[in-house]
């Protein structure tokens, strides 16, 4: 196998597993990993090249479109639960319920018709990511003992800046893309985003407690595509890059409609070749499902 196609497997599997780094008091790493994989696709050029950096406002903007799906009530007693405290999702709710939206009211639609209060939650949302998720995002360890390791991008402010300094003139937002942290994401799109979306599942379903089908869960949080590459097709030596790294993964079905269901103790596989993928095999036989895997989480 070309050097190249190790170089990116290596590269998304480093990436999942800030995954599994540090404490989790909210779902942001989730979507902050998948609206980079986003902006990075979007923001290629007409030759299919990545671009060096991507915008944190724009990353929030994108962040605050996802979640704005996610919070529309689920049961009776509103949106699924992300964290403990108030989080991007219950700001959106509490947005839904002070204007009296239902689900099926659009990002846009919200926008247009209360653009003064939308532009205020935009905002709000815009800094928390800014100040929080995108810096908190590549360290890892937990507390005192976490190390920033900086491979996917580089930025220019530090963690917790103040929201009036996030949306003051002249604020630089680029987040510079490392070594070949633009062309591995595109290559890599299409399995990266189903994998992190599996594991978004189960952090989901272990806030809430959920006993729902996974392919229901799966549809009110991401919609009704299951994989989607999104955004620009990737380029001809990326779409190889792509099904050489496909053939080292391992290969099998699951069932749509079976229950999200987390171990006792949490065993991820952040691997995405067939090596080393025991996690899986170990979870398999006790019938869990095993966020992060490749063997699970993609078709």
């Amino acid at each position: 196998m070309p050097e190249h196609d190790d170089s990116a497997i290596a590269f998304g599997q480093r990436l999942l597993a800030l995954l599994d780094t540090g404490s989790f008091t909210a779902s942001y790493k989730y979507a902050v990993l998948v609206t980079l994989i986003d902006a990075v696709l979007e923001g290629a050029d007409g030759h299919g090249d990545p671009p060096a950096a991507v915008h944190a406002i724009d990353i929030g903007r994108r962040v605050l479109a996802i979640y704005w799906r996610q919070a529309r009530p689920f049961t009776a007693d509103g949106p699924l639960r992300q964290s403990r405290q108030r989080d991007i999702v219950t700001r959106i709710d509490e947005f839904r319920r002070r204007h009296r939206l239902d689900g099926l009211v659009t990002v846009e639609a919200a926008r247009r018709a209360h653009p003064t209060d939308f532009a205020d939650l935009e905002r709000d949302v815009v800094a928390t990511v800014v100040r929080y998720p995108i810096p908190l995002l590549q360290k890892v360890g937990i507390g005192r003992r976490a190390v920033e390791q900086r491979f996917i991008y580089a930025y220019g402010w530090a963690e917790g800046v103040s929201a009036a300094v996030v949306h003051r003139s002249g604020f630089d937002d680029r987040m510079h893309l490392v070594g070949d942290a633009g062309a591995h994401p595109m290559a890599l799109a299409g399995l990266l985003r189903p994998v992190i979306q599996r594991d978004w599942l189960e952090f989901v379903a272990r806030r809430n407690d959920a006993d729902v089908e996974e392919l229901r869960l799966h549809r009110h949080l991401f919609g009704g595509d299951r994989v989607s590459l999104g955004g620009r097709a990737p380029s001809p030596a990326a779409g190889r890059q792509v099904s050489s790294a496909k053939s080292r993964m391992c290969s099998r079905g699951r069932d749509p409609r079976r229950r999200p269901a987390a171990p006792p103790a949490r065993s991820t596989c952040t691997n995405l070749t067939a090596a080393s993928c025991g996690s899986a095999d170990q979870a398999s036989s006790k019938g869990w499902t095993v966020p992060g895997c490749s063997r699970c989480c993609v078709p």
